[in-house]
């Protein structure tokens, strides 16, 4: 069923992302799942941004030279949105050791994740490894450096390009294997394009790094 929801704020994530948050309107949702937001004449499937438990619904986007993004960042505070869902299985699991690995904005299921484990004082054992372009492209860069102060996240964050703070060049298996000796042990949440994702997936069951595999393609984003 859809659902229409005011705008409340508009955040620029990054020089080419951006963050639309909405009133909550009665919806539930799982921390990682995804809603069909619509603009017009089409529309995309973005997930949520933020854990449920906020006061607020949150969808971030790369904002590219599609109608669709066009769209996004003309809309102003008081406009409404149609959205519809949620739809997907991309949550949380019940082990205690979980590995995420998030390729640009696909970070965006997993932040909110990550968010609820917070919110909820979570005792699991969290790694994410978060591979993006530059520096300049990390989204949720101070919130996820903000909540592994007080949940268990250790944070493998790559770039391709030279930025001493963080690892450079791309999240493969054997980078994983040699940085998290207990990567066996997890269960693991790919999220990101297509090729990356199947990439990652196809390393991963190749290299046994981990006991079971999540994914999320992001397509058309």
């Amino acid at each position: 069923m859809k659902t229409c929801g005011r705008i409340i704020e508009k955040i620029n994530r990054t020089h080419h992302s951006i963050s639309i948050r909405t009133e909550k309107m009665d919806i539930s949702f799982d921390a990682g799942q995804f809603f069909k937001v619509y603009s017009n004449d089409e529309f995309r499937c973005l997930s949520a941004s933020c854990s449920p438990r906020r006061n607020y619904l949150e969808f971030t986007k790369k904002i590219t030279e599609s109608r669709f993004s066009s769209w996004l960042q003309s809309l102003k505070i008081g406009d409404k949105i149609t959205i519809e869902g949620p739809y997907g299985r991309f949550v949380m699991v019940e082990d205690e050791k979980i590995l995420f690995i998030a390729g640009g904005i696909g970070i965006t299921p997993i932040f909110s994740m990550i968010e609820d484990a917070f919110l909820t004082s979570s005792k699991k054992d969290f790694v994410l490894f978060y591979g993006n372009k530059s520096s300049e492209d990390i989204v949720f860069y101070n919130e996820l450096n903000s909540f592994s102060q007080s949940l268990k996240l250790k944070l493998f964050i790559f770039t391709e390009d030279a930025n001493q703070q963080f690892y450079h060049g791309v999240i493969t298996a054997e980078r994983i294997s040699a940085l998290l000796p207990d990567a066996v042990e997890r269960t693991a949440f790919v999220c990101g394009p297509t090729h990356m994702v199947e990439s990652m997936s196809e390393q991963i069951k190749k290299y046994n790094i981990s006991r079971n595999i999540k994914t999320e393609k992001l397509i058309g984003y």
